[in-house]
């Protein structure tokens, strides 16, 4: 996925996780794309 980030807990285990704040503004440009070409068309 495009919003995951690898974290490390403190015993150095890594774990993959979302990145919400990165995953909302990629839903946001893609959602304003969209309506964009639909608008263009």
């Amino acid at each position: 996925m495009l919003s995951t980030r690898l974290l490390f807990d403190e015993f150095g285990n890594p774990h993959v996780c979302v990145d919400e704040d990165l995953r909302r503004r990629i839903e946001a440009k893609l959602v304003r794309s969209y309506f964009h070409l639909m608008l263009c068309e």
